[in-house]
């Protein structure tokens, strides 16, 4: 009976060792998806820089046409 009784306790352990490793795991995955700050500082700059260019682009095509 103590047997049993310390069987289930270990099976539960180590289902509860499985899903906090699994949940670390998922957590980490998403601050590495994440990215750090700088990152999305520089991936803001990369949008703005293209967002400009579009502009430019745009504002030539209105240019040569009321020419």
């Amino acid at each position: 009976m103590e047997d049993l009784a310390e069987k289930d306790a270990r099976e539960k352990s180590d289902a509860a060792s499985e899903a906090f490793l699994a949940e670390l795991a998922l957590d980490s995955k998403k601050a590495v998806k994440g990215g750090s700050e700088s990152t999305k500082h520089v991936e803001k700059t990369k949008d703005r820089k293209k967002n400009k260019d579009q502009r430019k682009a745009r504002d030539m095509k209105v240019f040569i046409m009321d020419v």
